[in-house]
């Protein structure tokens, strides 16, 4: 019998309460009832994670050009912000495109995120990803322990095969290209559940209500799915339920 998961993810935070990726958004994530947060990390030129989505500040200086020091204050260390993530599991997305002014080719980035990670002693809340297979490749041989997934901006054949034959946990597809038409033919019927690929956290038909949570109108935010077409389904599926407080864009976590 199929058995659907349902969490919310909140992407870079509570992004429509407050600034995305901030110890703020991160924070109001969990008040608002979300299971997990996503985030993204990138490096400074005194090797500091920090979380930040785009490779350089509105100013146009590159984040991997400048000491921590030098970067705003909203930006947080990635250690400061999965402090602001207590009570929820997090995706850590490493941002290492080779279109980006701070590619690192190295991938040594993968292996400062995964150190940060293991010191924390508490695998089973991560999920690292990447757009770079090589850097979640990477990530995978560090760290068993921690689950993986790569992510994809198209849905192409053989991708869940890939996945699976390297020892990843899930795969991350945009959701703008995610619909039966194009999975079907790409996602097996009977999905292949490897050690450790279940996620943390308990599945909900609906967020954790909470007094704090009734901010907006005397009331929870409501949950709404958001699909493109319908989704595919398999045996071990987890998908997101969005939040309008959480996010401004999801994705689809599929395990396989």
């Amino acid at each position: 019998m199929t058995r659907i998961e349902t969490q919310v993810i909140a992407h870079r935070g509570a992004s429509r309460m407050a600034r995305e990726n901030t110890v703020e958004a991160f924070r109001l994530a969990a008040v608002v009832g979300a299971h997990a947060v996503e985030l993204d990390v990138r490096r400074t030129a005194d090797g500091v994670l920090v979380v930040h989505h785009d490779p350089m500040l509105p100013d146009g200086r590159l984040i991997a050009g400048l000491d921590v020091a030098d970067l705003p204050a909203h930006i947080p260390s990635l250690t400061a912000a999965l402090d602001a993530c207590t009570g929820m599991w997090v995706n850590v997305e490493i941002k290492n495109d080779p279109g980006e002014g701070d590619f690192d080719p190295t991938d040594s980035i993968a292996d400062h995120t995964v150190a940060l990670l293991q010191a924390r002693a508490e695998d089973d809340r991560w999920v690292i990803s990447s757009f770079r297979l090589e850097t979640v490749d990477r990530c995978r041989a560090l760290a068993p322990a921690i689950r993986t997934a790569w992510l994809t901006y198209t849905i192409s054949d053989g991708v869940v095969g890939t996945i699976a034959e390297r020892g990843h946990a899930a795969w991350h597809p945009w959701v703008g290209n995610l619909t039966r038409a194009t999975t079907t033919s790409r996602v097996p019927t009977r999905a292949v559940t490897l050690p450790g690929a279940r996620m943390a956290g308990r599945p909900v038909d609906r967020p954790r209500p909470t007094a704090a949570s009734r901010m907006t109108r005397g009331q929870a935010p409501r949950a709404k799915n958001r699909r493109s077409d319908r989704p595919v389904r398999s045996a071990t599926q987890v998908t997101t339920r969005h939040i309008p407080a959480c996010s401004r864009a999801q994705g689809t976590h599929v395990p396989v």
